[in-house]
C-alpha cells in the first residue's frame, strides 16, 4: 500500500475534499458546518464532488488505495480526527461579529479522542487538535475579543424584550430606570455606544450529529475595554456581568462540564 502523509496541524481540506472524508464515516451533516455545499441535495452533483474530492485526496497523499482491504484508507489519526466531527459528543458553536473585520465563526467538537477545533480560512475547512477546555476556552476568548483588562465589578438580570431598546437607545439613565445600579447603567451604555464586538456561543450536546441539550454565552465587547458576558434563562431575561478572559473561560468551561455530565437520558426526556 503506498505511503499516506504525515498528520500535521493545521489540516486544510477543501469543499470536496472534505465532503469524501465525511462520506467515509457515512455522515450525513456536520454541526457547525455547512451542510448544503458539503452534502449536496442533487445525487449527480454529491457524485461529482466526491469524485473531485477524491482525486485531491489522493493526490495530496491523505488517502490511498489499500490493496489488501479492497477500499480506499486514511490512516487511523485522521480518521479519529473526521470520526469526532462527524459523530461528537459535543460542539461548541461560536460566532462573532468584529467592527473592523466583519463576521466570523469557528466550531469546537469534542469525543474521548480529544478536541477539534474547524474554522473555514480562505474557503478551506481548517482543523487544529486541542489537548483541553483550557486551551481551547482561551483560544475562543481571544477571537470573541477578551483581553487581560481589569473590570469593575458589575451586573445585572434584563428582560430580553428591552434588549434591543437598549441598542437602539443606549441611554444611561433609561437603563437606571429599568433597575439598574448607576454606575453598571454607564458602563453598559458606553459599551453598546460604540460596540467593538459582540458574540454567541452555542453549547450543544450531541447524539447521531443531532443537538439534545443546549446552553448559550454571549459576549459583548466596547471599544473602550469594557467586556460583559451574557447568561440567557429560560424565563426570557438574560444576566449581563462583566468579564475578564479568565472569566470566559470559567464560565464557558462550567457550561460544557454540566452538559457533558448531564445523562443523555434527561437531555432527551426534558
Amino acid at each position: 500500500m503506498a505511503q499516506t502523509r504525515e498528520l500535521t496541524y493545521p489540516l486544510q481540506f477543501s469543499t470536496a475534499q472534505f465532503s469524501y472524508l465525511l462520506g467515509m464515516v457515512h455522515a450525513q451533516n456536520v454541526i457547525g458546518g455547512d451542510d448544503a455545499t458539503l452534502f449536496p441535495a442533487d445525487p449527480a452533483q454529491r457524485q461529482a464532488q466526491w469524485d473531485q474530492g477524491l482525486a485531491e485526496l489522493q493526490a495530496d497523499q491523505w488517502i490511498v488505495w489499500d490493496e489488501a482491504a479492497g477500499h480506499f484508507s486514511m490512516t487511523d489519526p485522521l480518521m479519529m480526527v473526521i470520526a469526532t466531527v462527524a459523530e461528537p459528543d459535543m460542539v461548541v458553536v461560536s460566532e462573532w461579529q468584529h467592527r473592523s473585520s466583519g463576521s466570523q465563526g469557528v466550531s469546537h467538537y469534542f469525543s474521548p479522542s480529544g478536541i477539534i477545533e474547524m474554522s473555514l480560512v480562505d474557503g478551506q475547512y481548517t482543523l487544529v487538535a486541542l489537548t483541553n477546555i483550557d486551551v481551547m476556552t482561551e483560544r475562543l476568548a481571544h477571537s470573541l475579543g477578551y483581553q487581560d483588562i481589569a473590570q469593575p465589578d458589575a451586573g445585572f438580570n434584563f428582560p430580553r424584550e428591552l434588549v434591543e431598546q437598549a441598542r437602539q437607545n443606549p441611554d444611561p439613565r433609561w437603563l437606571a430606570q429599568q433597575g439598574i445600579a448607576p454606575e453598571a447603567a454607564q458602563y453598559f451604555a458606553e459599551t453598546l455606544q460604540a460596540t467593538a464586538s459582540r458574540g454567541t456561543v452555542t453549547i450543544l450536546r450531541t447524539i447521531e450529529a443531532k443537538a439534545v441539550g443546549m446552553r448559550l454565552v454571549g459576549a459583548l465587547i466596547g471599544a473602550g475595554g469594557q467586556q460583559w458576558l451574557a447568561l440567557p434563562h429560560p424565563n426570557q431575561t438574560i444576566d449581563y456581568f462583566t468579564a475578564t478572559t479568565a472569566n470566559f473561560m470559567g464560565v464557558t468551561s462550567s457550561l460544557i462540564n454540566e452538559l457533558l455530565n448531564t445523562p443523555i437520558e434527561e437531555l432527551v426526556a426534558g
